[in-house]
């Protein structure tokens, strides 16, 4: 009997590990489970961090300049994609804004706006209709699914943020009000010789819009903006020289003419000046 009761106790035993052992490996990977659940969820939940105005400093920094317009302009938050437009250090891309740009503005130098504007759009419709067409008579020769060639175009949401047109507002409303009380303190003559300058070149700007047309103008500007600071930067020390040899002839005629004037009006011009500085 005691043998037997042994057994039994041995039976038993042996059984007990068993479960507990079977349990042990049951809770096991539970435990595991929810880690990996946890860290799916960690890994899902991480957002992209915004980008900071000191990496876009960064990034605009990374453009080495030897000219001071460079260095400006650098120091003046201007994008980098503009800089490198502007400096032409990507060929191709500013080579294409800088034929679309001259050939829109050349066109509306030749022909009406109206004119341009609906022929732009013909065009435009004229490429998306044969696109189309063409990707319809492809799909049926291929037997393939008739999707939308467009179709992610179409689903793409194209939309104004309300954040963003506020911000510009706001920034145009500042700049507004800034120029409507610089112009009042012109027209009003607050300071003499500011007015004086203004009007002489408002007379110039007639004079010269008298031979030029306002679109010519602009035709102008781009031009200038897509030479002058590659030209400045690549031959700064020359024109350095030049417009220091300019400058310093001109302040001698200024002082020749000084030396001419009668004592009265030297003595305005000195008190004007003690003003501006106090």
């Amino acid at each position: 009997m005691a043998e037997e009761d042994n057994v039994n106790v041995e039976e038993i035993s042996s059984t007990v590990t068993e479960t507990e052992n079977v349990e042990e490996l049951n809770k096991s990977p539970e435990k595991v489970e929810p880690t990996q659940e946890k860290k799916d969820v960690v890994t899902t939940t991480e957002s992209p961090k915004p980008i900071s105005s000191e990496t876009k400093k960064s990034e605009t920094e990374n453009l080495k300049f030897t000219s001071c317009l460079g260095n400006y302009l650098v120091k003046a938050d201007v994008p980098k994609n503009v800089l490198e437009v502007i400096y032409w250090n990507q060929i191709p891309k500013s080579a294409g804004i800088f034929g679309g740009v001259m050939f829109l503005l050349l066109s509306l130098y030749c022909y009406p706006f109206l004119i341009v504007l609906t022929n732009f759009c013909l065009a435009l419709l004229a490429v998306a209709f044969l696109y189309r067409f063409g990707m319809a008579i492809v799909n049926a020769v291929q037997k393939s699914s008739p999707e939308h060639p467009f179709q992610k175009l179409l689903e793409r949401e194209i939309k104004v943020s309300s954040d963003r047109v506020d911000n510009f507002s706001k920034c145009f409303a500042e700049k507004l009000n800034c120029s409507i009380k610089c112009l009042q303190g012109l027209f009003l003559v607050k300071d003499f010789f500011q007015s004086l300058k203004f009007g002489v070149l408002l007379w110039l700007l007639s004079y010269v819009a008298s031979w030029i047309s306002p679109l010519t103008m602009v035709i102008l500007c781009v031009l200038l903006l897509f030479t002058a600071p590659k030209l400045y930067e690549e031959k700064s020390k020359q024109i350095d020289d030049a417009i220091r040899s300019v400058s310093i002839a001109i302040a001698s005629i200024l002082d020749a003419m000084k030396q001419k004037l009668p004592p009265s009006v030297l003595k305005f011009l000195n008190m004007n000046e003690e003003k501006k500085n106090n």
